[in-house]
Formats: structure tokens, sequence, C-alpha cells
């Protein structure tokens, strides 16, 4: 009796695709698992990892940056994630939302994880009328997911 399920690839087998946007510009490659624990993260201000759910944050004050997970982050939950996915895919363009106070406070709790304010947009930008959020496309984002087996 075999135990293993050989039609599955093994974690060392998966492939990620990795979608790095600089200038605004989206640029992915499909990399391996080795290839991944390789890249250099050091010239990338923001990188969310979809299979760890882990964000790494270059701040702007040039401090060493900070690796968390998002429930380490306060107000960074599920529908808060769902947004900043929504933000990054967009490279850079304005995601358009309700101005429900619900929606408001997604983009306030993503906003303080980050440490932005209105004043200071440094990882993403806000528009009030019609009210949307995007990535500031002057900082340079990564975004890794796990590609379908």
């Amino acid at each position: 009796m075999d135990l293993h399920d050989n039609s599955r690839p093994n974690r060392a087998d998966r492939r990620y695709k990795v979608t790095t946007i600089r200038n605004g510009k989206p640029q992915e490659q499909i990399v391996t698992r080795e290839q991944l624990c390789r890249l250099d993260h050091n010239d990338i201000d923001v990188v969310i990892s979809e299979p760890s759910r882990q964000v790494i944050v270059n701040p702007s004050n040039g401090q060493k940056g900070t690796s968390c997970r998002p429930r380490m982050i306060s107000g960074l939950g599920v529908y808060v994630w769902d947004l900043l996915t929504d933000a990054v895919f967009a490279a850079g363009e304005l995601v358009l939302l309700t101005s429900s106070p619900f929606m408001n406070t997604r983009v306030r709790r993503l906003r303080r994880a980050f440490g932005d304010s209105k004043n200071q947009e440094w990882f993403f930008r806000t528009s009030v009328m019609p009210y949307g959020i995007a990535i500031n496309s002057d900082r340079v984002w990564r975004y890794i997911e796990v590609l379908a087996e």
C-alpha cells in the first residue's frame, strides 16, 4: 500500500508567481521554492506573500524593514487583506470603492497598518470623489502567490 500520493507535487516542487510592480508597471515571473528563497527583497518597499500571509514593509524613514503576519498588524483582518491585494493588482490605478463607512474604516485601518496618513501618502494614494485607493506607484511592490497545482 502506497502512503504517498505521487500525483501531487510536494512543497519543493511548487511553483510561485511573483509580481513585482516598479514605476507602476507589473512584471511577472514563475519561480520554484528554491528560487523564491533566493529573491532579494532589499530594494522592494512592500512584499506581500499570499502563501505565508506575510507582509514585509521597508519604512520611509530608512530603518530596517519589518516582517509580520496580518494578525500582528492592528486592524489588518481578512477584509482589509482583500482590499490590499485588490489595490496591488490594480498596479497604481485607483480601486473605486463605495463610500460606505464600512469601506472607509477598512481604508483607514490599512493606512494605519502601514503608517500612512492623508498628509503623507507613502504607500497608498486615496481620492474622495469618487472614493478610491491605490498603491503609490513611487514605491516598489512585490506580490507572491502559489500557482494552482
